[in-house]
């Protein structure tokens, strides 16, 4: 038997019996949270236990098409206002996972989370990028890159399963190849177009060894041997943020977020801080490793990551790439 949804007077009298209010208390509560949600999307309105309801204002913005008939093309993407709503880790657990009672959905979680904004610009970034097939051109156009490689705090992976997402808006599942536990060295490859800069690749190095093969980086459950010839695997972004991090830490980051602890402003509001002209970065460090945020390119979109393999087939390192330059591992 298909049960009915229930309608707003429906969930009002349902709350009225278990919480005790009358039905019109109830109404009136949900009345003024819907109206507070209203006014607060901007900053991100967090239902407890449900999600996160949240506006986001983004700019026009240009891109070049990797694919399809205007491959190679520069077009403008005009501004949006987009509204989302993220559901929260507990709730889907709860939902989809085994019975599990719910916990109190206003005591603090306090996590032991370092925030840095520390970013060094190098002036021999030949670590990073001696691999990667620079000098490196624009892939808009071709024309020569204005690059600066800035280096930020290393990555810890405590278990070497690291993954990259859109860490403010979802999860993400961790790479099929996995790398030996520890701290790594990161950094961001950015470009500079006149007085706009953006980060087109962020680059993990495992080893120094010479890379001398790369393939693309797929999650779990996936095979990248089965990607047909054009395809590629990779992650959406929905919030102009890429990241990197270990999948343990990535737990810790979500159960952080489901509190009043503030996780989400608190990461956005970093960001900003540290943001110059059109790119910032956050590093995040906890108990269960550390967390690398930073923008996105030009912002939303799809990008693909590729791990760069030694001589015997090892991970010497790992590239996420933007869409902005051309370079070894891709051809546009």
């Amino acid at each position: 038997m298909v049960r009915k949804r229930l309608a707003p007077a429906d969930i009002a009298e349902r709350l009225a019996a278990t919480s005790g209010l009358t039905v019109d208390q109830v109404k009136t509560l949900l009345h003024a949270q819907a109206e507070l949600a209203y006014s607060e999307a901007d900053e991100g309105f967090r239902v407890p236990g449900i999600g996160v309801l949240i506006k986001t204002d983004i700019p026009e913005r240009k891109m070049v098409m990797r694919f399809g008939p205007k491959q190679g093309q520069e077009i403008t993407i005009p501004a949006k206002r987009r509204l989302n709503f993220r559901i929260s880790a507990l709730a889907t657990a709860i939902i989809l996972g085994p019975p599990r009672p719910i916990p109190d959905l206003f005591k603090p979680l306090l996590p032991d989370l370092k925030f840095s904004s520390e970013a060094t610009e190098l002036s021999d970034a030949s670590t990073f990028i001696a691999d990667l097939g620079s000098p490196f051109t624009l892939a808009r156009d071709g024309t020569r890159a204005a690059m600066a490689i800035y280096r930020l705090p290393d990555l810890h992976l405590p278990t070497g399963r690291i993954l990259a997402a859109d860490a403010l808006i979802g999860a993400g599942e961790p790479f099929t190849r996995s790398v030996p536990p520890g701290s790594y060295p990161l950094a961001l490859a950015v470009a500079r177009l006149g007085t706009d800069e953006r980060v087109a690749l962020s680059i993990v190095r495992f080893t120094s060894k010479r890379i001398v093969k790369w393939e693309i980086a797929v999650p779990e459950g996936q095979d990248a041997s089965k990607l047909k010839e054009g395809q590629i695997a990779g992650y959406g972004v929905d919030s102009g943020t890429g990241s990197f991090c270990d999948a343990s830490t990535q737990q810790l980051v979500a159960e952080a977020n489901e509190t009043d602890v503030g996780f989400y402003d608190k990461v956005v509001e970093e960001m900003r801080a540290t943001r110059k002209t059109t790119w910032g970065r956050v590093h995040i460090e906890s108990p269960n490793g550390s967390l690398a945020l930073f923008s996105s390119g030009y912002g939303d979109g799809f990008y693909t990551s590729y791990f760069g393999l030694d001589d015997i087939g090892n991970a010497a390192a790992l590239v996420t790439d933007f869409g902005i330059v051309k370079w070894g591992a891709v051809t546009r």
